[in-house]
C-alpha cells in the first residue's frame, strides 16, 4: 500500500531549509500521541488492545480476559 500523496503544493526554499532545519526526534520525543500510549497487548493472547482514554479495565475481544488497566 502505498502512503504517499501527490500534492500540488510547492514550497520556497526558504520554506525547504526551515523544514530540514527542524529537529525532528526532539520533536517526536516530546510530543505524546495520545494513541500511542494506550495501545497495549492482552498478556494471554498477546493481541493488540486499544482502550479508551478513562478506563480502568479492558475485556479482550479474542480471548475474553479482563484487563486491569
Amino acid at each position: 500500500m502505498n502512503n504517499m500523496r501527490k500534492t500540488n503544493v510547492s514550497l520556497s526554499e526558504e520554506e525547504i531549509s526551515k523544514m530540514k532545519e527542524v529537529d525532528w526526534a526532539a520533536y517526536y520525543s516530546t510530543q505524546h500521541n495520545r494513541d500511542a500510549v494506550q495501545i497495549r497487548t492482552c498478556p494471554k493472547c498477546k493481541v493488540m488492545i486499544f482502550p479508551q482514554p478513562g478506563d480502568t479495565e479492558f475485556f479482550c475481544k479474542r480471548c475474553g480476559e479482563k484487563i486491569a488497566l
